[in-house]
């Protein structure tokens, strides 16, 4: 259903998700440069989604969850928030994206 390439970015998605909840939660002090391109990825990827998604005309309840997702992250019109809501938000978006992922690979 869904290309190697789009399982792999997944994946990597994830991985750099892991790394910027868990400097969050040591409070190692990154700077703004990882969250700059965590906002990009996610957005490039959200984008994406939503792209294939539209495409394939199933599943709009991921559909809708890709478009809030992009519109969250987009590195344009930023939102600015609370690093610690900020933390709880990469960390739902980290569950989601490994049940997303998992539910891809099942079909």
């Amino acid at each position: 259903m869904f290309s190697k390439n789009y399982l792999i970015s997944t994946n990597i998605l994830i991985v750099y998700l892991f790394f910027i909840v868990g400097a969050n939660l040591m409070d190692i002090g990154l700077g703004y440069g990882p969250y700059a391109l965590l906002r990009l990825f996610v957005t490039a990827y959200a984008v994406w989604s939503v792209y294939i998604l539209n495409d394939k005309k199933e599943d709009s309840k991921s559909f809708v969850a890709f478009v809030i997702i992009a519109l969250l992250f987009n590195p344009i019109f930023k939102i600015y928030l609370a690093k610690g809501l900020w933390t709880f938000i990469d960390i739902i978006l980290l569950i989601y994206l490994f049940h997303w992922r998992n539910s891809v690979i099942k079909d």
